[in-house]
């Protein structure tokens, strides 16, 4: 007996209702969360929304959470076909906690192994009104978990207007959500200093992108648009206010000998600052 999830072979001695490979089903089951449109796509396609993290109480807790950021980091397209599209955000919402959590101590950790090789940091908080030393980082470790709540539903309000707005999102809010939350995988690999975060906010992109677009149906051009609409708009408006910065001081009688002292000024804070990077 093959596994239709994973094609691996199957032990007579371990079949049972799960792979020992992946945690698919092997059994179909009955699901009295469905859908009427999920009973209807299982009954002519044969589809069962399957996600080992809402097995967990059958296949284990750790072997749930490894298999969950397996699938969603390097199989994104088929676990992300078949992740179910309803039954609250409870159980995402967790996974995004557990796996956000410690991408952000990671970051913290590498953020308190180099404080005192950043320069630019010291200087700033040289000239703020309290001491600042690289213990306070520790302070943020208990609110972790809820920055990285606080994070999945503001991107969540963000996001699904977006797709509303691009006709990216078919199934609701709670598809959206989902899709965010276990495309958090990514960020574990911030325990890779300096090229990590890089790697990490790529990937997560990525996979929102290939997420979106199983999970709500949709095409990959409105699944793109929709997820670099944020960053278009916080451009424009940047963009915006430094124009609108610009045309006050346009018509203002400014001496030139001010403009060459601004701009002598401004030359020399760059040179102090990167000239021992060019050296």
């Amino acid at each position: 007996m093959n596994c239709t999830n994973c094609g691996k072979e199957i032990p007579e001695i371990n079949q049972g209702q799960f792979c020992p490979f992946c945690g698919a089903a092997l059994a179909q089951q009955e699901n009295a969360e469905q859908t009427p449109t999920e009973q209807t796509a299982a009954a002519t396609s044969g589809w069962q929304p399957f996600c080992p993290w809402e097995n967990r109480g059958t296949i284990g807790f750790v072997a749930a959470l490894s298999q969950t950021w397996t699938e969603s980091v390097l199989r994104p397209t088929n676990f992300f076909k078949n992740m179910p599209r309803t039954g609250g955000i409870g159980s995402p919402l967790l996974y995004a906690v557990l796996i956000g959590s410690i991408g952000w101590l990671f970051s913290l950790f590498w953020n308190y192994q180099f404080y005192d090789r950043l320069n630019q940091m010291q200087e700033f908080f040289e000239n703020m009104p309290f001491e600042m030393n690289r213990e306070l980082l520790l302070l943020e470790i208990p609110f972790i978990p809820i920055g990285v709540i606080v994070l999945l539903f503001l991107l969540s309000f963000v996001y699904h207007p977006c797709l509303l707005i691009t006709g990216g999102a078919k199934n609701g809010w709670e598809v959206t959500f989902r899709v965010i939350a276990y495309s958090n995988g990514p960020w574990i690999f911030l325990f890779a200093p300096m090229c990590g975060g890089l790697v990490a906010f790529f990937w997560w992109l990525t996979l929102l992108i290939i997420g979106w677009t199983q999970a709500h149906e949709s095409t990959t051009a409105r699944v793109v648009v929709a997820a670099l609409l944020p960053m278009l708009l916080c451009c424009g408006l940047i963009l915006w206010g430094v124009m609108m910065f610009a045309s006050m001081f346009r018509d203002l009688p400014i001496p030139e000998v001010v403009i060459e002292q601004v701009f002598s000024r401004a030359l020399e804070v760059a040179l102090a600052h990167c000239g021992p990077m060019v050296r």
